[in-house]
């Protein structure tokens, strides 16, 4: 009985007839008559108690009476024969299947055998990010990390290490992963591949870049073995979203060009994210109908290629899609499944940049302090991005102006310029704050803030979103300086611009909601109807 439950304790609290009978020899037919008669002997004396009295002896499963008992048979036994039982019973679980890979991991690990038991840890992690246990996969990853793994599982872990703090919101030790499992991986390898694109995203993120177009090159000069063709098609599409998102619009049309043409561009994943590129120039176009169409499409794309942290993040992007076309109620039930999936994911990150799009909704409905409160909480927890923080403070900007608080808006316009400066940030927040300046009588301040806002608009050609602050502010400008001709050729232009994109919308009610339901839209239309100007023609 005393060696049945030595072997039984290797298991831990739980053990089967037939694992113990494994651990005390080959498990033929005599030996576990042996067994079941010790565990029968146990179970008289209290010291385990059966499960299941179904099946066959080999199938009943028992349990360790108390915990004391089971750490004592565990004692007992010498450090060579711990570690050969555990040897063992991690070859005979494994021989069985179904066995959850950690477990295996953990008996190779007190075996002694480190390489082995790195496998089993790296596909318990993997396992546990599909199955969006975040913090598990961590815990994985750093035990897996601890058995100093060698080969490909060093850069293989790194990357899941990676992808898991990218999850949880944490950039800054996401990019450190994902750097080293890009110098540790094999280039051209499914694992280099995927790092690389991590790296890429983050580095946008930062607001990094000249950091996004080395890594770009780097994927562009670097073969990929076939396996990692579709995540090479991906990270170029990733890279030339970034790269689009900061004003380089020649060199992302390059770059999502080449990863259309190349291999695996068919692929779920990669089709997706070149999905998300065109969807992204039609944004730029104005044209919401395709862009939302075409993240619908991206939705499928990502769910079809079994990533759901991707599918919940597009969807966050179609809801802020459905709010630059006003159509608030739609954005709201995105933001509703997009936090529900980020929530039941671990995704932390995402539940705060669900939070940043639905303030976008805010800002047009709810009362400005609401707003501010609102935004208040999402900035906490996306004090890492800059981009994001700075697109807050343009938002906040202009809840303070329809609220008609002028100090307010310009503080936040400047905050907004202070935190990231790019063109897609600079030209709202400077339309902000000369529209803001204008309201509170510093003329010569808001004109200079107006051309500065068209000057950064040029440099980009469109923006991604609040254009209309833009040209709003030239006309508030030249009409505060009593300049009624300029202000009547910016109205016009403006007013045209806006006509122009309603035509688009599928519906005249959502052409209507578009022109009316948002302030800095319906101002300008009023203004152009004061100055008694008709939109151009939209050739």
């Amino acid at each position: 009985m005393r060696r049945a439950l030595r072997a039984a304790s290797v298991f831990g609290m739980r053990f089967t007839a037939a694992g113990v009978a494994a651990l005390l020899d080959t498990g033929d037919g005599s030996r576990l008559e042996q067994v079941a008669f010790a565990l029968r002997a146990a179970e008289d004396a209290q010291l385990v108690a059966c499960d299941d009295d179904a099946g066959t002896p080999g199938e009943r499963s028992f349990g360790f009476a108390h915990a004391c008992v089971q750490e004592a048979a565990y004692a007992s036994l010498p450090d060579a024969d711990r570690r050969a039982a555990h040897r063992a019973a991690g070859r005979w679980l494994a021989a069985q299947g179904g066995t959850d890979a950690s477990v295996l991991a953990w008996h190779f690990e007190r075996a002694g055998e480190s390489q082995e038991a790195v496998g089993f840890y790296r596909r318990a992690a993997r396992a546990a990010l599909a199955g969006r246990d975040v913090e598990r996969a961590a815990r994985l990853c750093e035990k897996a990390l601890a058995c100093a793994p060698e080969g490909e599982d060093v850069a293989a872990l790194w990357l899941l290490r990676a992808e898991a703090a990218f999850m949880r919101g944490e950039i800054a030790d996401g990019k450190d992963s994902a750097v080293r499992a890009l110098e540790l991986a094999q280039p051209g390898s499914l694992t280099w591949v995927r790092a690389a694109g991590l790296r890429i995203t983050s580095a946008g993120q930062r607001g990094d870049n000249a950091e996004v177009a080395a890594v770009a090159e780097q994927v562009r000069a670097q073969a990929a073995e076939p396996d990692a063709a579709g995540p090479r098609a991906a990270s170029l599409a990733r890279a030339a979203l970034q790269l689009c998102a900061a004003g380089q619009r020649d060199a992302a049309r390059t770059l999502g060009a080449e990863a259309e043409q190349g291999a695996g561009a068919q692929e779920p994943d990669a089709r997706a994210w070149l999905g998300r590129l065109r969807g992204h120039f039609h944004l730029l176009d104005h044209d919401y109908e395709r862009a939302i169409d075409t993240f619908g499409e991206v939705i499928a794309d990502h769910t079809a290629a079994g990533d759901v942290r991707s599918a919940c993040q597009a969807r966050i992007h179609r809801a802020s899609l459905r709010v630059f076309a006003a159509d608030f109620d739609a954005a709201l039930g995105d933001l509703d499944v997009a936090d529900a999936m980020a929530r039941r994911t671990g995704a932390d990150y995402f539940v705060a940049w669900a939070g940043y799009a639905r303030g976008k909704v805010l800002v047009h409905t709810a009362d400005p302090e609401a707003v501010r409160a609102h935004f208040d909480t999402v900035r906490r927890a996306l004090a890492a991005n800059p981009r994001i923080i700075a697109g807050i403070h343009v938002h906040l900007a202009l809840a303070a102006l329809r609220a008609g608080d002028a100090a307010r808006a310009e503080s936040d316009a400047l905050a907004a310029l202070a935190a990231h400066d790019v063109a897609g940030v600079r030209a709202p927040a400077l339309g902000a704050l000369a529209i803001a300046r204008v309201r509170l009588g510093r003329v010569d301040d808001a004109r200079e803030a107006a051309r500065d806002s068209a000057a950064a608009l040029r440099s980009v050609g469109s923006l991604e979103e609040n254009e209309a602050v833009v040209h709003l502010a030239q006309v508030e400008a030249a009409l505060a300086a009593g300049d009624e001709d300029e202000a009547r050729e910016a109205a016009r232009a403006a007013s045209a611009r806006l006509v122009s994109i309603a035509r688009r919308l599928a519906t005249p009610v959502r052409r209507e909601r578009f022109l009316h339901a948002v302030e800095v839209h319906a101002r300008t239309l009023r203004l152009a109807h004061r100055l008694e100007v008709a939109p151009a023609r939209d050739d």
